[in-house]
């Protein structure tokens, strides 16, 4: 089961304004990209999962399998970023994706 807190055409916008930000980073200066291969680590992407697999699991005994998707905080591109605020929570995506599978 997926939850979506924000209606799809926001994802959709989202995406959208990331794919006509990629432009931007061609056209770095000679002296702006030597900046970035610099730090390689800073411009790098985090996404951990989690899979968590329940033997036997519900009244028939079958097996579930939940596989949680966390992206970490982010810097899209040289004009964009995805920020937390201090005194706030985390941004967290979580989808759960239950699978069901006969014995």
């Amino acid at each position: 089961m997926i939850q979506h807190s924000n209606p799809p055409g926001r994802a959709a916008t989202a995406i959208a304004a990331v794919l006509a930000a990629s432009p931007a980073v061609a056209a770095l200066s000679a002296k702006e990209l030597a900046k970035l291969a610099q730090n390689p680590v800073g411009n790098r992407v985090s996404m951990p999962f989690q899979n968590n697999t329940n033997l036997n699991f519900g009244p028939e005994r079958k097996t579930r399998n939940v596989l949680n998707i966390q992206p970490v905080n982010t810097q899209l591109s040289a004009c964009y970023n995805v920020v937390t605020p201090d005194n706030g929570a985390n941004w967290q995506i979580r989808a759960q994706l239950p699978f069901m599978f006969p014995q």
